[in-house]
């Protein structure tokens, strides 16, 4: 919890605000709210914009990365409302630590990420490993066709009749069959 004045100095620093972002109360004591927000952020004009927000609206949500004071990011889901009762006038800005939540959401969503690179990947693999077979198959049975082709004519040769033209004929329609089969066996493999 951190108390600030109209213009958002911090008046109050709780031990949880110390304990989360690393500034002790002597530290943050009259700093303008800004000290812990990012860079980029304060570049943005997110500061002014949230107090805006909350005098407009009556409070202003947020979740985003804060800076403790040693420089590292910490992710808060928090709420700045106005203060206009009494002697307290300013904001009251509560928070709440998400960043090992957030960490995690992070994390994982790096991994689905990598998980749909490599799922697309092995799919393309998996189409160029099916054009290969496909063009494999046709490469390995069209000269068996023919000689398939050639075996049958040779066996309707009128010299062939059931000497050993017809023999030689069968033996290589079988041994075509057998080495088609061969091929499927593998190809399925």
């Amino acid at each position: 919890i951190i108390m600030l004045d109209p213009q958002g100095r911090i008046t109050r620093w709780n031990t949880g605000a110390e304990r989360a972002l690393g500034f002790t109360q002597a530290d943050a004591l009259g700093q303008p709210c800004s000290i812990i927000f990012t860079p980029e952020d304060r570049v943005a004009g997110v500061p002014e914009d949230e107090q805006r927000r909350a005098r407009q609206d009556g409070r202003a949500e947020d979740e985003r990365w804060h800076v403790r004071k040693d420089g590292t990011r910490v992710y808060f889901s928090g709420v700045l409302v106005p203060l206009a009762t009494g002697a307290e006038k300013g904001f009251a800005k509560i928070a709440r630590d998400l960043t090992q939540a957030r960490l995690a959401e992070q994390q994982r969503d790096e991994l689905l990420a990598n998980e749909q690179s490599l799922r697309a990947q092995l799919q393309q693999a998996n189409a160029l490993k099916d054009e290969f077979l496909a063009v494999m198959s046709h490469e390995l049975k069209n000269p068996l066709n023919l000689i398939a082709l050639n075996a049958q004519m040779l066996a309707f040769h009128p010299e062939a009749g059931s000497g050993p033209l017809a023999g030689i004929a069968k033996t290589i329609g079988e041994s075509v069959k057998s080495q088609a089969q061969l091929i499927d066996d593998l190809l399925d493999l």
